[in-house]
This record gives structure tokens, C-alpha cells and sequence, in this order.
């Protein structure tokens, strides 16, 4: 009584708040890179949480949802430790084997783009959009420092596991090599006017590769000051760089990523192609060298190109445009095994033999949509959801969230649940109204009803038929009408559509 008096007293309104309970079906979102676990366990972002899928099984394994903004990035240390990184430029570390996190790092002012342990999982390095790179102490718990240099949000780095070195990228076209016992930048490497988006390390960290948005892969040499002191450029380098030359891509789009697997270096590029380079061992370098030289005829000094030390293999191609890429080698199995991270909310992995041939394995694509949802609808208890998008109609449940039957459909834009909970009826950018068997699973009825594509759709007041307007300036009505179906012995009663009165030139413009 008390409140009813107060809110007749008119001084304050009062409004409902809302806040979400949670999200479904999402395998996994293009805001950050996916990593390959161990195994058939792959690392993926999902909006604000983190998931462990097994690609294999099609289930989740895992999933870390602490965090309360965007995963921007994701690193893994030797399958065990996860590092996320967010939008608000935290970041946490989880073990696989619990859902909490153990460690909270709060460094940056802006989101995380890039997360990389180092060879012991001590040491966890962190890049940002703020051109800050941070070292942190992971079995400490805290920061060690913070490099500046970079004027551009950083986008790779590495650490070199021979010397005490970290190796920065940024969009500000340089390349930076870091001594981390004095945390000053001893060298930087040019890369012109194009902004460098990924680097990798190869041969036994004698060469540094780095891609751009221009159609080559630059290499440099990078050898060690201490074994040859007299050409050391100052008491404060540690390692000599030079520029060997340029790798010519296949592709015209920009690197995403570079990451070398065993003999081969994978060049992942800014749509559905990744391109593989067979990296030649010294052995390998020698039989090249002596061919040149029994082709030459001579036996002067002979020295190989980079395109003739990075030869290129293959491409191989997506159906889609790839967002991240990752994988580790098997080596008793002479297989390497990676996964691919789809924009269209997809993982796909693929095994690829010495040979280089590439063979798909499993994908995890069922328990989400490809495109964008266009209509979700309650069912009557408000117990499942019906989310449909250009291709597929899902009925998913309330309470676990798990999608229960999958229909494909066409592009669809409006639709309506029929009474009974069983079956949906969808309208079509062709101009189609189809009818879904939800529980089934099946296309029951497809017509041709409207010649444009149809805009809206809505039950009738007594739920026995429903009204659809499309693009061709029409309104019709149907309605739901029961029809026998024989099937031996049994029978049964399906509902079909029937068309029964039409609203023609009633709008001058399209609806």
C-alpha cells in the first residue's frame, strides 16, 4: 500500500531494468584469434567469454566467462595456461582444467591486440592499441615493464628464446628489437610506408619475416653480436639485422598472420586463402647451392635468394574469408594439424601431410548460424526459441541453451510460429511462403505466393490463419487447414497453407 501511495504521488518513475541473461549460439566471434590446445581442442573467443571446443566431438568442452567486455586477443602455454585479453585492456589468465581465472592484469588503456608467452610460460608479453607493449611476470603475479617506442597500435611479437630479445611489430610501419636486461630498443627496421600486421621467426631464429600490406613477405638475417664481437655495431646490440629480400605473394590482400610450423611457413592473408612456403633446412641449402654450381660450372661463392630458401608450395583455399589461423605438427605422425576461424561463426580444421596434401577433418558449424538472424520467435511457454537466418531456421531451448533441430530454408526475412508449437511459416526474399516442421526438422510446403520479396507477416487474431505484405504491393491472407496423410496402417494430419483472399494496389509504394 505503501508503494502504490508513492507512486500515485507522482514525484518519481519508475522503469523496468533489463539485463541479459546469457547468449547462445555462437561457436565463435571474429573479435580475436583462435589457438590450437592439444589434440582436437582448440582455443576460441565467443563475445565476452572464452571456449574450449573439441572440433572432433562438436561439443564444448570449456568455457571462461569472467570477463565482462569483448575478447580481443588469446595466447596458450603448452596446453595448459590461457591468456585473454579484452577490449577494456585487462587481462586474465585461466587454466584449462578450471573455469576461474587466477591472475588479473590491468596495464593498458585500451583493448589487447596481441598476447605471447615465452618459451618457459614465466613471462607473458602484451601488446595494445595504446602503442604500449608490457612484460608481464605471470608466477609473480605483476607487471616488469613497459616499453614505449611504437607511435601505432602494435600489432605482433615475439620473443627469441636463444637471447633475452623481444621483437615488436606496429602499424606505424617499424619493427622494433627489444634487450630486455636494459628495456631499450637496440635496433629498428624499416618496412617503408606500409604498416607491418604479423612476424615470424625461423631456421633457428636466424631469420625474421615480416608481412605488410604489399604482395611480398621482407626477410632479414638476424645473427648473434657475441660470437662475432668485432663487427657488433655498439656495446649495447645484441643482434645484427639485414635485409635479405622479398618473398612475392600469390595474394593482392594484406598478411594477417605468419606462423611457421615446422618446415613450413604459413602466410594466412586478408581473405580465404592461406599460402605455404617450405622453409629449407642447412642440409637442404647445401644440395641447392651445389646444383647452382655444377649448373654455373664454377665453384666461386654461390648464395641463395630468399625466394629459393622460402620456395613456395601451395594455396590453399577457404570457402570463406578466414579470421585467425593456428596449428601445431605431429611429429610422430609427420602431420600437421590446424584449424581455421571463419567470419561466417565457423571452425574448420584440416590435416596436411608431407606431401602437402590437404585433407578436411571435422567442422564445427551446426550449433550456430552462417549468416545474419533475421527472425527469433517464442514459442507459446516461452521454453524454446526459433532464430532464423538467410538459409536456416534453429529451435533452440531456453533452459540449456543447445540447439534441437536445424531446417534449411531459404533467404528468409519475416516469419510467424503456428499455433501448436510444431511448425513455423517463413516468407522469403524470392517471394516464397514456406512451411517449417520445427520438431522434424523438414521443408512441409513451398509457394510461390508474392512476385517481390516479402516484408511482413502476422498471426490473425483467432490464430487460425495469418496475413503477409511483400514488395510487390500486395497483401494476402491465408489460413491453416488440416489434410490426412496416409502412411500404411497409420494416419496422421499435416497442416498445409491455403491462400484465400488477396489486397491488391492498396499501397502505392512498396511495403
Amino acid at each position: 500500500n505503501e508503494y502504490k501511495s508513492y507512486l500515485r504521488m507522482g514525484l518519481t518513475k519508475q522503469y523496468l531494468r533489463y539485463a541479459a541473461l546469457g547468449s547462445w549460439g555462437v561457436v565463435a566471434s571474429p573479435t580475436a584469434n583462435l589457438v590450437y590446445l592439444r589434440g582436437n581442442l582448440v582455443v576460441v573467443p565467443a563475445l565476452e567469454k572464452v571456449v574450449v571446443w573439441d572440433i572432433r566431438k562438436n561439443e564444448k568442452v570449456n568455457e571462461f566467462s569472467e570477463g565482462t567486455d569483448t575478447v580481443t586477443s588469446l595466447a596458450v602455454y603448452e596446453g595448459a595456461n590461457v591468456a585473454a585479453g579484452y577490449a577494456d585492456g585487462t587481462i586474465r589468465i585461466f587454466k584449462i582444467s578450471s573455469t576461474y581465472s587466477d591472475v588479473v592484469f590491468s596495464g593498458h588503456s585500451s583493448a589487447v591486440t596481441v598476447l605471447k608467452f615465452d618459451g618457459s610460460g614465466s613471462k607473458l608479453c602484451s601488446g595494445s592499441l595504446d602503442t604500449n607493449v608490457v612484460v608481464w611476470d605471470v608466477v609473480a603475479q605483476c607487471g616488469l615493464y613497459r616499453l614505449k617506442g611504437h607511435k601505432g597500435p602494435i600489432t605482433d611479437v615475439l620473443f627469441l628464446v636463444h637471447s633475452n630479445v623481444l621483437i615488436t611489430s606496429s602499424k606505424d610501419t617499424f619493427i622494433k628489437l627489444w634487450d630486455l636486461d636494459t628495456q631499450h630498443a637496440f635496433e629498428t627496421l624499416t618496412n617503408g610506408r606500409d604498416e607491418v600486421w604479423s612476424l615470424a621467426v625461423c631456421s633457428n631464429e636466424t631469420r625474421l619475416i615480416g608481412g605488410s600490406n604489399k604482395p611480398e613477405l621482407r626477410v632479414w638475417s638476424l645473427k648473434s653480436s657475441d660470437s662475432e664481437p668485432g663487427k657488433r655495431k655498439s656495446t649495447e646490440t645484441k643482434i645484427d639485422c639485414e635485409l635479405l629480400g622479398a618473398i612475392t605473394r600469390k595474394s593482392k590482400d594484406r598478411v594477417s598472420s605468419l606462423i611457421a610450423i615446422g618446415p613450413t611457413l604459413f602466410c594466412q592473408n586478408n581473405d580465404a586463402t592461406v599460402e605455404l612456403y617450405k622453409i629449407r633446412s642447412d642440409t637442404e641449402k647445401e644440395k641447392v647451392i651445389k646444383r647452382k654450381r655444377k649448373k654455373l660450372k664454377s665453384e666461386s661463392d654461390v648464395s641463395l635468394s630468399v625466394e629459393e630458401e622460402f620456395p613456395f608450395s601451395k594455396v590453399l583455399k577457404c570457402g570463406h574469408k578466414i579470421r585467425s589461423f593456428s596449428g601445431i605438427e605431429l611429429a610422430n605422425k609427420n602431420v600437421i594439424k590446424f584449424c581455421c576461424l571463419h567470419n561466417n561463426n565457423k571452425i574448420q580444421s584440416f590435416d596436411l601431410s608431407r606431401d602437402l596434401e590437404l585433407t578436411p577433418k571435422s567442422s564445427v558449424e551446426s550449433l550456430g548460424h552462417r549468416n545474419d538472424v533475421r527472425t527469433v520467435l517464442f514459442t507459446s511457454d516461452s521454453s524454446r526459441v526459433v532464430s532464423v537466418s538467410d538459409g536456416a531456421a534453429k529451435l533452440w531451448s531456453c533452459k540449456t541453451k543447445h540447439c534441437i533441430t536445424t531446417v534449411e530454408c531459404g533467404s528468409v526475412l519475416c516469419g510467424v510460429i503456428a499455433p501448436g508449437d510444431q511448425y513455423i511459416v517463413v516468407g522469403t526474399k524470392k517471394g516464397e511462403v514456406q512451411l517449417l516442421d520445427i520438431v522434424s526438422g523438414s521443408l512441409v510446403e513451398s509457394l510461390t505466393s508474392h512476385e517481390g520479396p516479402v516484408w511482413g507477416m502476422a498471426l490473425r487474431s483467432d490464430n487460425k490463419g495469418f496475413i503477409t505484405g511483400s514488395a510487390d504491393k500486395t497483401v494476402k491472407f491465408w489460413e491453416f487447414t488440416l489434410v490426412s496423410a496416409n502412411q500404411g496402417a497409420n494416419q496422421r494430419y499435416v497442416v498445409v497453407l491455403r491462400r484465400y483472399r488477396v489486397l491488391r494496389r492498396s499501397h502505392l509504394k512498396p511495403l
